[in-house]
């Protein structure tokens, strides 16, 4: 399915690698997508919803 406007995700890695941003799960079907620039010039910007995993304590 992948990503479409409207699709709730949650970061879960930021990049390793100069080519990537990161990647993100998807919350629906729980797809991991590598977010790199073909992905980003591919999609409509619409809006963004962020949340934030609770942090394990140092």
């Amino acid at each position: 399915m992948g990503v479409q406007n409207g699709s709730l995700c949650t970061l879960i890695g930021l990049a390793s690698e100069e080519s990537e941003f990161g990647e993100v799960q998807l919350d629906d079907s729980g797809e991991v997508i590598q977010l790199n620039q073909t992905l980003l010039e591919s999609i409509k910007p619409a809006y963004a919803i962020v949340t934030q995993s609770p942090r394990e304590p140092i």
